[in-house]
C-alpha cells in the first residue's frame, strides 16, 4: 500500500501533462513562425540574386560582342532598330562583330531582341534572344525576315520587351545607326517590372 501511494505521488496528473504539452506547443510555434519567414526571405533573396545574375550575364554577353565590333568595311557596325520598323514587340540591337568566330562561324552580325509574337511562333518562350547572322548581312541591311525565332538562342528568360538606347554626346538616342557610341542602355521589361542597365563602351 505504501509503495502504491509512493508511486502515485511521483506520477503526473493528466492536467499537468496537458499544461506541459500546451506550453511546448506555444514554444514550438513561437520558434517556427520566425523560421518560416526567414526561409521565405532567403528564398526570395536567392531568386532575386539568380535573376540579377542572369541579367548581368546577358549584358556581359552584349558587351563581349561590342568589344569585338568590326569597323572595317562597315558604315554602321552598331545599330538600334525601333520596334515600329520591324513590327515586333521590342527594340533590336544589331552588331557587326568578330565574336561569331569564337563559335567557329564566320564574322557576321549578332542581333539581340524579343522575337515577334505571331501565330507560327506562339510556342516560342518569352525571353531575350540572340541571333547570329554570319556572312555579309551587316546591321544596315538586316530585315525582319532574317530574324526567325527558331534560329535564335534565348539568353534571358521571362523578358516580354526590351529597349536599347545609345549615348550620343549628352543625349540618349532611341534610334541609332553608326559607330560604337559612348555608352549604351538596356531596359528589360518583365511585364510587371522594368530593370535598366547602363554600360560605358570602350572607344578603340
Amino acid at each position: 500500500m505504501r509503495n502504491l501511494l509512493s508511486f502515485r505521488k511521483k506520477a503526473f496528473t493528466l492536467a499537468e501533462v496537458l499544461v506541459v504539452v500546451a506550453i511546448a506547443g506555444i514554444i514550438t510555434v513561437t520558434g517556427i513562425i520566425p523560421l518560416m519567414y526567414t526561409v521565405r526571405a532567403l528564398e526570395n533573396a536567392r531568386d532575386s540574386f539568380s535573376a540579377d545574375n542572369r541579367e548581368r550575364s546577358a549584358v556581359d554577353r552584349m558587351m563581349t560582342d561590342m568589344r569585338g565590333l568590326v569597323r572595317i568595311n562597315a558604315s554602321a557596325p552598331f545599330r538600334i532598330m525601333r520596334d515600329d520598323k520591324l513590327e515586333g514587340d521590342a527594340d533590336y540591337l544589331m552588331l557587326w562583330t568578330s565574336t561569331p568566330a569564337l563559335g567557329m562561324a564566320p564574322m557576321g552580325s549578332v542581333v539581340y531582341g524579343v522575337p515577334e509574337r505571331t501565330v507560327l511562333s506562339s510556342q516560342i518562350d518569352a525571353g531575350l534572344y540572340r541571333w547570329v547572322l554570319s556572312g555579309d548581312k551587316q546591321p544596315d541591311v538586316i530585315l525582319k525576315d532574317d530574324l526567325r525565332p527558331e534560329e535564335a538562342r534565348m539568353i534571358l528568360p521571362g523578358v516580354v520587351g526590351v529597349t536599347f538606347q545609345a549615348l550620343q554626346g549628352s543625349d540618349w538616342e532611341d534610334d541609332y545607326s553608326g559607330q560604337l557610341p559612348g555608352a549604351f542602355r538596356v531596359t528589360f521589361d518583365y511585364g510587371s517590372k522594368d530593370i535598366t542597365y547602363e554600360r560605358s563602351l570602350p572607344q578603340l
